[in-house]
């Protein structure tokens, strides 16, 4: 019961996120248990400063080439394989200018 409600209040923090997509320059997210949503709306902030997360794997490659951040100057990803090193390295390609 805990992770239905869990999911459930990332979901809800989710749908105020999309919302206020265009105005946040500063994202920190930590998540335990795949959301699904994520996937959704990392893409829709265009104008982050800086992306703290703990790992990319639950993305596909063409989700990652949405994910286009011009002003990034911070991003920090928590490498657990290769592949998050690959995601990586998508999202820097896609922000570069």
């Amino acid at each position: 019961m805990k992770s239905k409600i869990l999911l459930l209040i990332i979901g809800e923090f989710s749908l105020h996120w999309k919302k206020k997509a265009d105005i946040i320059s500063h994202l920190n997210l930590y998540f335990m248990h795949n959301n699904h949503t994520l996937e959704k709306i990392l893409p829709k902030f265009h104008k982050l400063k800086s992306l703290i997360i703990n790992g990319l794997e639950h993305f596909n490659e063409g989700q990652l080439k949405m994910c286009v951040y011009r002003d990034l100057e911070i991003f920090k990803i928590h490498l657990y394989d290769s592949y998050d090193l690959k995601a990586a390295s998508i999202i820097i390609e896609n922000s570069g200018e």
